[in-house]
């Protein structure tokens, strides 16, 4: 074979591969982009743009559609974790701020303003505390109009729970954290509540780990302590239902990867963390159909609703939820004859729709205590969507 021919092939493979290389993220992106949440940055990715329908649209669409690229081009989520491990091997510095890692091998998430929240530095005004009265106080009343009972409740972050395992540094900065400020508010006004879940996870820590050293989220055993503290306030509303609260377990230890924020860091692949595993021997609850026309719903990270429930029961909720909710969810359907779990925030025409639909008694909204505020508008108040039943008196439900 002749060196020009040679010399040839070398160049049209050098131009073959440089071409491949450079359309793969653009075709990945085309073939791939169905994601709507990385795992990597724990946030919801920019949407594909709509079509201009006007001039204004139109002069927006390339600076949306470069959003949209952004999240979405080819091996983004391996060229990122591959960052993320160069950046610790080469300088011992985590190549992403949104992590903090703590004693112990303990590791915090500090995005959504956390540590700034931790160290009180954002704290709500005056006016932010009324409107989030005002917002709990609206939902409580309007579905006791329909004969129904509303709760609260948020689940703490790791910091709240484990404040000791920060960095030395933050523990001495420790301030008033914005729900420590909206709890102290609302004990004051007396007539709206929150389920505060602080006071019984802090007392069983001593009896166990409740949150994954890893991972945003808790344990299993973290999850079984706040359900219970759900029921504990259950009964008192439903005074004449034998609520499940204690559960017999097959209580093991497994090892299983590291969570969520491993997972950020690039480490999710070295680490690996131990895990209390409840298993309940005689689950009642059982998968419904939910007939129900769900596909416009509101819904987050793509999580489909979806029914349970034991047929002896009497009860049936709708529950407003975020993923803490996952390890509570099995042991909650025990006690209800339905219950609809929505992955989604509080929406008035979701809960006036499920009401027409499945007649619940009871309504939950539960947030992870970092998404708490995230409602909140740049004037300080709760966004509230505006709907007409909202402002009629219903009749109470009738069973």
């Amino acid at each position: 074979m002749s060196r020009t021919l040679i010399q040839t092939i070398s160049e049209i493979t050098l131009i073959v591969l440089f071409l491949t290389i450079i359309s793969a993220p653009p075709l990945m992106c085309i073939l791939f982009s169905n994601k709507e949440w990385s795992d990597t940055e724990k946030r919801v990715l920019a949407s594909f743009p709509e079509a201009p329908r006007d001039l204004k649209t139109l002069l927006q669409f390339p600076e949306k559609f470069e959003a949209y690229y952004n999240d979405h081009f080819g091996f983004r989520e391996i060229l990122i974790n591959r960052y993320h491990r160069e950046m610790r091997k080469k300088f011992g510095q985590p190549g992403i701020p949104h992590v903090i890692a703590g004693k112990g091998g303990w590791y915090f998430y500090a995005s959504n303003l956390l540590l700034d929240d931790f160290r009180g530095l954002v704290p709500l005004t005056e006016q932010q505390l009324i409107s989030w009265k005002e917002d709990l106080v609206r939902k409580r009343d309007w579905l006791a109009k329909q004969g129904i009972h509303y709760l609260f409740l948020f689940v703490p972050n790791k910091q709240t729970i484990y404040p000791e395992y920060l960095p030395d540094y933050f523990q001495k900065a420790k301030g008033t954290t914005r729900i420590e400020q909206l709890m102290e508010y609302l004990k004051k006004e007396r007539d709206v509540e929150i389920l505060d879940l602080r006071p019984g996870l802090l007392n069983a820590k001593s009896k166990g780990q409740l949150y994954q050293k890893t991972d945003t989220h808790w344990n299993d055993y973290g999850a079984f302590v706040g359900y219970r503290e759900i029921m504990y306030k259950l009964s008192q509303w439903f005074p004449k239902e034998q609520f499940k609260i204690d559960f017999y377990f097959q209580h093991t230890i497994i090892e299983r990867p590291a969570g969520d924020l491993a997972k950020m860091l690039g480490l999710h692949e070295t680490i690996k963390e131990m895990h209390p595993l409840l298993k309940e021997t005689h689950f009642c609850a059982q998968p419904m159909e939910l007939t129900l026309e769900v596909e416009n719903f509101p819904k987050m990270n793509e999580m489909e609703p979806f029914m349970k429930g034991c047929k002896d029961a009497n009860l049936r909720a709708l529950v407003f939820r975020d993923s803490f909710f996952c390890g509570i969810e099995p042991f909650f359907s025990e006690n209800f004859q339905q219950v609809v779990y929505l992955w989604q925030y509080y929406d008035q025409k979701t809960v006036e729709r499920m009401i027409d639909y499945f007649h619940p008694h009871l309504v939950v909204e539960e947030k992870v205590e970092r998404f708490c505020f995230s409602n909140l508008n740049v004037d300080g108040l709760i966004k509230i969507p505006s709907t007409n039943k909202l402002l009629k008196n219903s009749n109470p439900r009738k069973d």
